[in-house]
């Protein structure tokens, strides 16, 4: 399966400016994270980081701080790279049921021929 492009806005590539305020920064982080784990197939730890993102973004909502335009792009880039990710895992997976699914109706169709008992 093919993964979305590295754009270097990953948490290791993104400049820090030093004007972010901790919300931001944190959520930068879990963002990251949680793109590694659409990456890996790992929903559980995806719906955790989408957790702790929301937590993150009711504190910077609760403050009334907004994050600076080139943290927000960086935040809006790996939005976006996580429901790529996402979005290649669903598609993944339904293409994986319709194969499970044509299998069983050929097993289906040789059952009911008498090959199998």
């Amino acid at each position: 399966m093919s993964h979305p492009p590295n754009d270097g806005s990953d948490v290791a590539a993104a400049p820090h400016t030093g004007d972010e305020d901790q919300p931001f920064a944190a959520l930068v982080q879990v963002l990251a994270k949680q793109i590694e784990a659409a990456r890996r197939g790992d929903v559980d730890t995806v719906l955790e980081r989408a957790r702790q993102a929301d937590v993150l973004i009711e504190q910077a909502r609760v403050a009334g701080t907004s994050p600076d335009p080139a943290c927000r792009r960086r935040l809006l880039r790996l939005h976006d790279q996580v429901r790529l990710c996402l979005a290649q895992q669903q598609e993944e997976l339904a293409r994986r049921r319709a194969q499970l699914g044509r299998g069983k109706d050929t097993l289906q169709a040789y059952r009911n021929a008498g090959g199998v008992r």
